[in-house]
């Protein structure tokens, strides 16, 4: 069974934190995959918090919030082959844009488990931090 690592930034944009919670847990427990959600407190560290899903065995990372939350949570999936789902929720959304990916949450939620692509994107190294937008 696949374990998918949902880590929710609540301070990123504007959005129904029920409605798209409650998509990602739908699209999260198609064929038998266990789920997890972690809300980031402020102060928290995003990649440490994502460092700590993959050593207790998930497999799949879901990013809810903006162009820094996905930036955290590749940052801690870093030498990882693991999936990253994108639930665009910040202000720019800049990452989902150039990706594609439906800027209405609930919307993009839904692809994890329906019809979706997986691609592979360059990530760059800035001292000891990585980043996924310049």
């Amino acid at each position: 069974m696949s374990k998918a690592f949902v880590v929710v930034n609540p301070a990123s944009g504007h959005y129904d934190h029920d409605a798209v919670g409650a998509a990602i847990e739908r699209a999260a427990s198609v064929g038998d995959r266990a789920s997890e959600f972690r809300r980031v407190a402020s102060g928290e560290s995003v990649p440490d918090i994502v460092r700590d899903g993959l050593a207790r065995g998930f497999d799949m990372f879901v990013a809810v919030g903006g162009d820094g939350t996905v930036s955290g949570v590749v940052e801690g999936l870093d030498g990882s082959s693991a999936p990253v789902a994108i639930i665009p929720a910040g202000t720019g959304n800049l990452v989902a844009r150039g990706l594609r990916i439906p800027l209405n949450p609930v919307r993009a939620a839904g692809l994890i488990a329906g019809d979706h692509d997986i691609r592979t994107v360059d990530a760059m190294r800035v001292d000891s931090r990585v980043f996924v937008l310049n």
